[in-house]
């Protein structure tokens, strides 16, 4: 719970920018939750448990989008404890702008991936940087610098 993405290093988790939500509570009344209206209605929609009505809108504190850098990077399934071990030791000091994700996967088969991997399991690192591409490629060097030659590389 609570909403991770490529910007959750920088500016939290989904729910951290939550600022109100509208709902339909079980009596049929419409209400707002915010810090300044029915904060312990908020308070709960933001962790705090579940079923306390229907929400009808959200409205998130928006922040600012640079270029964007990123993409997938596949190893072979047998890379996958150095793939998982040099991104977990990277990531804490990795720049806030730098959002990845790491995880096992099934290549598509399917065009653009390599047929030769069509249906086997992989190893990615999905990542985004929120920043130019030079600043992505030195954002994402201490990861592939190191780690043995992907099988497919679409970061762009």
């Amino acid at each position: 719970g609570g909403g991770t993405g490529y910007l959750t290093r920088r500016y939290g988790l989904t729910i951290d920018n939550l600022v109100e939500a509208d709902l339909v509570l079980a009596d049929g009344s419409v209400v707002t939750a915010s810090k300044a209206e029915n904060p312990d209605l908020f308070w709960a929609l933001r962790g705090g448990g579940g079923n306390f009505g229907v929400v009808t809108s959200f409205l998130f504190q928006a922040h600012p989008v640079n270029m964007i850098f990123g993409g997938p990077v596949f190893w072979e399934a047998k890379d996958a404890p150095a793939v998982m071990r040099t991104y977990r030791d990277y990531l804490p000091e990795a720049p806030e702008d730098l959002g990845a994700f790491v995880g096992l996967k099934t290549v598509p088969s399917t065009d653009p991936f390599p047929r030769e991997h069509w249906g086997k399991r992989a190893c990615a690192i999905i990542s985004c940087y929120n920043g130019t591409e030079e600043e992505g490629r030195k954002a994402m060097a201490p990861l592939l610098d190191t780690l043995p030659p992907p099988i497919f590389n679409w970061m762009g």
